[in-house]
């Protein structure tokens, strides 16, 4: 019976170290034009037939240790597991070879539910797999997957909100390493810091650069401050995390190769109403209202009564003018009033239509602006 120990933050099996037989395990790739040169590569088929009993030994000793009830134990294993792949994940890394990496961890995480299937293992009584998870949507946010990334990280908090206060506890402010990507959390032991720290300044950014639509309150603090009384879910500041990771994106590509085209303004077009979306799903939930409530109604009735919305035009299928008249400031509302209409305007017209209006393009950064803003707005407006 092989020998399964963890020491050091390494696992060993019969004294031999796990991370030693996955790189075993990695297929060499040679070059076609210079056969001198070669490097590691990963074939799911190859590494399969190296360690595919060794990952079921291990796999094995931690539902062992759930029988026996040392379930943190087993979590510290667990994480220690997979964290086994990081050095060989590090040199894919330096390759600048993302996709490969994504492709390794989905292999695991398709191998290790396998094996729980096969031994008809229950969710939170075998292996637990954040950690995996957690680098799975690293690895797809390195390939700018933003929306993959973000299932993956969906997955990661799933698996630590069982995690015991213990284990919690061991993190900084109390918030596993997932949560802190999904908060874009700026603490410097964020794995993903540098990634959260650029999203953060292109925001910043783009709030000094547009003041006449953003909000004197930066709008990290605005959510950190509705955080913090818990007056915002944690689900809403996740949606407003992941609209902002992906406008960075959509916002670097539209800059750098992206061109008017019909299917580029739809994927602008479809982020913008996501995240409108977003904005209306929090208005009705910090205000308990209910789905018969007229959204625009409200808003105009509570937050801005002087101001005369209902003479501001329909716009129906005129996104352009509609665009056109918020940036040149044509309605004569405050600057709080003005984003909140133009998001609600905005957010009716892009519903009812795939969208190919060139000012979504030419204008993505503002209208993202409005948006966050009024977010900023809402959450400043709880006392």
């Amino acid at each position: 019976m092989t020998k399964v120990e963890r020491k050091d933050g390494i696992i060993y099996l019969d004294g031999n170290s796990f991370a030693d037989y996955i790189f075993h395990g990695c297929g060499i790739q040679k070059s076609a034009i210079i056969p001198e040169t070669r490097w590691l590569t990963f074939d799911p088929s190859f590494m399969d037939k190296q360690i595919d009993k060794k990952i079921n030994e291990i796999t094995g000793y931690i539902f062992d240790l759930r029988k026996r009830g040392k379930d943190e134990e087993a979590i510290d294993f667990s994480d220690t597991f997979f964290q086994s792949f990081t050095p060989l994940c590090r040199i894919f890394w330096e390759q600048k070879n993302f996709s490969q990496v994504a492709s390794m961890w989905e292999w695991l995480i398709s191998k290790v539910k396998s094996i729980e299937k096969s031994r008809e293992v229950k969710f939170g009584e075998g292996v637990h797999k954040g950690t995996a998870f957690y680098f799975l949507g690293f690895s797809r946010l390195k390939i700018e997957n933003v929306d993959g990334a973000y299932l993956s990280f969906a997955e990661a908090a799933k698996d630590d909100e069982i995690l015991p206060a213990s284990v919690l506890n061991r993190h900084q402010k109390g918030l596993p390493p997932v949560v802190k990507i999904l908060l874009l959390d700026s603490s410097e032991d964020n794995f993903a810091y540098i990634q959260v720290k650029q999203i953060r300044e292109t925001i910043i950014g783009w709030e000094h650069d547009h003041s006449d639509i953003s909000r004197s309150t930066p709008i990290f603090t605005s959510m950190q401050n509705a955080i913090d009384k818990n007056q915002m879910p944690r689900d809403s500041a996740i949606h407003l995390c992941h609209a902002f990771t992906k406008a960075c994106v959509l916002d670097s590509w539209r800059k750098s190769f992206g061109r008017p085209t019909f299917l580029t303004i739809s994927q602008l077009g479809d982020s913008i109403l996501r995240f409108a979306r977003t904005l209306e799903d929090f208005i009705r939930l910090s205000e308990n209202l209910s789905k018969n409530d007229k959204i625009f109604n409200y808003c105009n009735k509570t937050w801005f009564a002087p101001e005369n919305w209902s003479g501001v035009p329909s716009y129906e299928n005129d996104i352009d003018t509609l665009v056109d008249d918020f940036i040149n400031n044509k309605w004569g509302l405050s600057k709080d009033g003005r984003n909140l209409l133009f998001v609600l305007k905005i957010r009716n017209a892009l519903a009812h239509r795939i969208p190919n209006d060139p000012k979504l393009f030419e204008n993505y950064v503002e209208i993202i602006l409005a948006i966050s803003s009024s977010f900023g707005f809402v959450c400043d407006s709880k006392p």
